[in-house]
Parts: structure tokens; C-alpha cells; sequence
């Protein structure tokens, strides 16, 4: 009962985003009623419509790098989460269970935890601009001035050495949406999006290269095998050890090494 309740609370607070909210959750909220919690077909089918409507436009929203991020946090005694915002609308949700060495930590400590985890996941929105971290732990707004009293929190701060941002107090009652990603029982399925824009480039490649005669016998050896192991083709793509192959005279080469230099800053991975 308290897992629907939290999951109608995050829902409903976009309800404007939903269209037809009232009915589509018409079978969940008759579960709140006294004496009438009994699962039926149709609560699965209001779940799963609830759930695929908070994962899509037009409740999440493509980022807008011009305008300011905010991380909506919160953690409970068994888990924190977290929603990214720009505005009224969300980017991503997410969630996660405390490992067990946390669950008894002092209330200060989880939510320190799952704020530091909320910037540390966002990190590809929020490195290099300036944003706002909204709590309902109001000791936190003051965690880059106060003095630290252990290591752990030492070691939990310095990993948000670099990022730009202040904390704000948001009371509970207010932050709906991350109180009940904190509370979601680790044990079921996660609710988590994140929403990135989308670009042709993989689409451009693949055209360049059906259209170029000298990678066609490449193109053949490659699939009956004969250049071997290391090589394959993978969705209209050669690749060589699982990464694309772009041939020299390719005018996206400009494109790829724009590519790789904005991403070079945030890791090997995004890089590679």
C-alpha cells in the first residue's frame, strides 16, 4: 500500500504532463480505499500505462544546455533518489537501494550519500555550468562551509570537488517525486529514464559506406569471415574489435573528432 501510494504521489505530480490522468489511474486510486486493496488485471494495465507516461514525452524533456539544472534529492532509510529538472519538467529519474553497510548511518550521512550520488549520476548534464541541488535536509545547504566531523564524509564531499552548485532547503511535502524514488522497495523493478538528444551521424556513416565501391569487397571478406575474428559487421557498420570502422577519405572524420573533443573531458568511455 505504501509503495502504490508513494508511486501515485510521483505521478500525480505531473499529472499535467499526463493526458486523461484522472482515468488512467482511475483502478490504482480505488485501491486506496479502505478494505478494497485487491490487484486486479485492470491496476496492471493503469500501472504499466502510469509508468510508459512518465518515461516519455511529454513528462521528460530533451535538456536545454542554455538553461539551469536543478536535482530535485532524497533519501529514506532504505534508498535515495533523485529527479533531474529544468523548469517543470523532468529529465531523468533515478533511484537506488543504500548498500548495507549505510543503512545505519545517521540520517545526515544517508542524505549526503544519496546527494552525492544524485550529482555524481547526472554528471553529463551537470559538469561545467552552474546548477541547484534542492533537499528537504536543511543541514545540507550548508555542507561546503561546515566543519566535518569523520572520514566518511570527507570522502563522500571530495567527490563533489569541481562541480558548481549550492544547496537549497525544499521541505518534504514539497518534494513529492524524489521522497518516493527514495522509499521504492529494492526488490522491484526500478522506475529510472534519462532522456539524451539523438543525432544521424551512425545513419550518415551508413550511407557513406554503401556508397563507396572500393569498401565493398571489405564489406564481403569481413562477413564470410575471411579478415577474421576482430572483425564484423554489425548493423550496416564494420567494426574492428566492436568499434567502427571510418574510412580515412570520410568527410564525417571532421564530425567524429568534434565529437571526441567535446566528450574528452568526461571520461575515456564517453570518449571512446
Amino acid at each position: 500500500m505504501r509503495g502504490l501510494h508513494g508511486f501515485l504521489g510521483l505521478a500525480g505530480y505531473y499529472r499535467r504532463f499526463i493526458q486523461s490522468f484522472g482515468t488512467v489511474a482511475a483502478p490504482l486510486t480505488q485501491l486506496l480505499k479502505k478494505e478494497s486493496f485487491h490487484w486486479t488485471e485492470s491496476a496492471t494495465a493503469a500501472f504499466n500505462a502510469l509508468k510508459q507516461a512518465l518515461s516519455e514525452a511529454p513528462v521528460l524533456h530533451l535538456p536545454d544546455f542554455e538553461q539551469a539544472f536543478v536535482v530535485d534529492c532524497d533519501a529514506s532509510g532504505t534508498g535515495f533518489g533523485a529527479v533531474l529538472h529544468q523548469g517543470a519538467g523532468p529529465l531523468a529519474f533515478f533511484s537506488k537501494p543504500f548498500a548495507p553497510r549505510h543503512m545505519k548511518l545517521a540520517a545526515y550521512e544517508r542524505e549526503l550519500i544519496g546527494l552525492v550520488q544524485a550529482v555524481r549520476h547526472c554528471r553529463p548534464y551537470l559538469w561545467g555550468r552552474s546548477f541547484v541541488v534542492r533537499t528537504d535536509h536543511n543541514a545540507l545547504k550548508f555542507i561546503l562551509d561546515q566543519r566535518l566531523s569523520t572520514i566518511p564524509q570527507h570522502q563522500w564531499v571530495s567527490k563533489l570537488f569541481g562541480f558548481n552548485f549550492s544547496v537549497e532547503f525544499r521541505p518534504g511535502r514539497l518534494n513529492v517525486v524524489a521522497d518516493a524514488l527514495s522509499w521504492r522497495d529494492a526488490k522491484e523493478l526500478q522506475l529510472s529514464a534519462v532522456t539524451a538528444p539523438s543525432f544521424s551521424f551512425y545513419e550518415e556513416l551508413r550511407r557513406e559506406l554503401l556508397n563507396l565501391p572500393a569498401l565493398e569487397q571489405l564489406r564481403k571478406d569481413v562477413a564470410s569471415g575471411a579478415r577474421g575474428e576482430p572483425w564484423a559487421v554489425t548493423d550496416g557498420l564494420i567494426t574492428h574489435h566492436g568499434r567502427v570502422m571510418i574510412p580515412a577519405t570520410s568527410p564525417l572524420l571532421t564530425e567524429v573528432l568534434r565529437l571526441a573533443h567535446t566528450g574528452a573531458h568526461e571520461g575515456v568511455q564517453k570518449t571512446l
